[in-house]
Parts: C-alpha cells; structure tokens; sequence
C-alpha cells in the first residue's frame, strides 16, 4: 500500500470515528467531505514534509476548524447576497450581522 492509500484509508476511518460519536451533528458547520479532503491534504503535506501522516490533536483541531470557518464564511455571504441578513461595520471595526425584517424566507430556497 503506498501512502496516497494510505492516507486515504486514515482520513476515511477518523470521518469515520466521529460520525459514530456525533461529531458532525454536534459541528453542523464541518461536513464529511470537507473535513475528508482536508484532513487528507494535511496528511499528505505532512508526510512529504516530515515522513509522518499522522496529524498532532492540535493539527487535526485547526484542520476542523478551517473547515468551519469556510462554511460559516460561505454561509454568511450567501445570506447576505440573498438579503436575508444586514451587514455593519462598527467604529472599532467589528463586523455586525443582523436579520432583515422584511426578508420572504422562502428565497433562501430559490
């Protein structure tokens, strides 16, 4: 087995592991697929890099978290193209979202 499978294998057992203890309800923002690829493509850079797939919990927890930060990000965008949510920014330059009021949610379906 060469370590493309090998990584392959690794990636789809943890998806694995965490959707049997809930991981991905408990994260609706980290999907399968997502944290799949990525997880692979860390494992990859990291063994062409180091000799070793295995990521550190650290490595694993920013992996998961890019992955919802992509998704939350998208989301948001989405919404606010849709005009479902208001954008702000505020004086020390913190980004405010709010709902619009007079937003037809049946457009998030469209």
């Amino acid at each position: 087995m060469n370590y493309n499978d090998e990584i392959k294998e690794l990636a789809t057992g943890i998806v694995s592991t965490l959707e049997e203890h809930g991981f991905f309800e408990e994260n609706p923002f980290v999907s399968h697929n997502a944290l799949y690829k990525k997880l692979s493509k860390r494992m990859n850079e990291k063994y062409e890099s180091t000799g070793e797939m295995l990521l550190t919990d650290m490595e694993f927890l920013q992996a998961a978290n890019e992955v919802s930060e992509a998704a939350i990000s998208e989301t948001l965008e989405n919404l606010s193209e849709k005009g479902a949510i208001s954008m702000s920014i505020g004086e020390g330059g913190e980004i405010y979202y709010s709902a619009n009021p007079d937003f037809d949610m049946d457009k998030l379906i469209e």
